[in-house]
């Protein structure tokens, strides 16, 4: 066999198995619960709850990639709602049984439109 022949082959062959080796497909249900004190400071804590959609892969879930998606679904739910227009910074990081937590504080205070947007849920 020539050996462009031989590399295409074992080329596709690659292909195919990183295809058929992706992880388990998982689903989400998240939560974000905000928490302002009456001296103004604001705490929030973002929580997921996941686990694999059922299709019989027993694979386990990578850890570092849970943490990665946690973190950016935080994000992403700070700047569509801009409760921490400043930041924040992580008071609490937990990740057990299926489930993944974030508790936070804002950089910054509260105004009286937080107050009203945001009741404490905590």
């Amino acid at each position: 066999m020539p050996p462009l022949k031989s590399f295409i082959i074992l080329l596709a062959a690659s292909w195919l198995s990183a295809c058929a080796s992706r992880g388990p497909d998982i689903i989400f249900n998240d939560s974000f619960a905000t928490d302002i004190t009456a001296d103004g400071t604001k705490f929030f804590t973002y929580t997921r709850h996941f686990h694999k959609k059922p299709s019989g892969d027993d694979r386990p879930l990578d850890e570092q990639q849970v943490d990665d998606a946690l973190r950016r679904a935080v994000q992403e739910k700070l700047n569509t709602t801009t409760y921490c227009r400043d930041g924040y910074l992580t008071l609490e990081d937990y990740e057990a049984n299926g489930i993944a937590r974030i508790r936070g504080e804002c950089r910054d205070g509260a105004s009286e439109k937080d107050r009203k947007q945001f009741p404490n849920q905590n």
